[in-house]
């Protein structure tokens, strides 16, 4: 009977995991699609609980909408928070995980991609970069005499 009781509760427990699995494929596939039809308040509701939960795609997703304002408040603090979160499990340690973040982030805003061209934006999220020693954004500002 004792084996009946842990076979039933370990197929329950594959259940919840491949149910899980499957929610976090799809709330990640809907807030990305969400994301490039622009219905920003669609993707933070799909990608956010997945962010909570450690999905370091979602985490990334969630710092850029925080640093472009997309489906909330622009939010440099929190778009900082959560680019170091969506880098934890990386091989990668300290500041310099998120500086390639920031940079993409800077180029959104210098090309105008996604967001209205804003060069003065666009300088704050490169210093930001170089501040965490990225060399694209560091020889940027030095071709660029920013200083």
């Amino acid at each position: 009977m004792k084996i009946g009781k842990i076979a039933l509760s370990l197929s329950g427990i594959a259940l919840l995991i491949i149910i899980f699995l499957i929610t976090k494929n799809y709330c990640l596939d809907k807030g990305i699609l969400a994301l490039k039809e622009e219905k920003y308040g669609s993707a933070i509701k799909y990608l956010k609980p997945m962010a909570i939960l450690g999905e370091e795609d979602a985490q990334n997703l969630i710092g850029e909408c925080y640093a472009l304002g997309f489906g909330v408040p622009k939010d440099v603090e929190k778009a900082i928070y959560w680019f170091r979160r969506g880098t934890k499990k990386s091989n990668c340690s300290g500041d310099e995980c998120i500086a390639a973040d920031l940079y993409f982030v800077g180029e959104k805003y210098l090309n105008g991609v996604g967001v209205k061209k804003d060069r003065k934006e666009a300088i704050f999220w490169i210093k930001k970069a170089a501040e965490n020693r990225y060399p694209k954004a560091i020889d940027f500002l030095a071709e660029n005499k920013i200083n």
